[in-house]
């Protein structure tokens, strides 16, 4: 059986690929998103425990990372995952 934040994290991964984009985690378990060019388009600050997750997304906007928005999901909300995962796959 998977781990939910193994799952979770998997489908973060694929989303930021068929952008054409590079997901990389730091040593500290953040996730950054970058181009071809290794600029950080993207920074995901996500914690996982026992009853949820929550992540602050960063985008770059005017040559800085800026909070974009914050999420704190309950594992068994599935509305609240597939609209974490829906934004997620909206951002330019």
């Amino acid at each position: 059986m998977e781990n939910i934040a193994d799952v979770l994290s998997n489908r973060i991964e694929r989303i930021f690929q068929e952008k054409g984009l590079r997901p990389c985690l730091t040593p500290d378990g953040k996730i950054l998103v970058m181009d071809d060019d290794f600029t950080t388009r993207y920074k995901l600050d996500i914690a996982f425990n026992n009853n949820d997750f929550s992540c602050i997304v960063l985008g770059r906007r005017d040559n800085s990372l800026r909070d974009a928005k914050n999420f704190n999901v309950p594992w068994t909300s599935g509305k609240d995952i597939r609209e974490f995962l829906e934004y997620l796959a909206s951002m330019d």
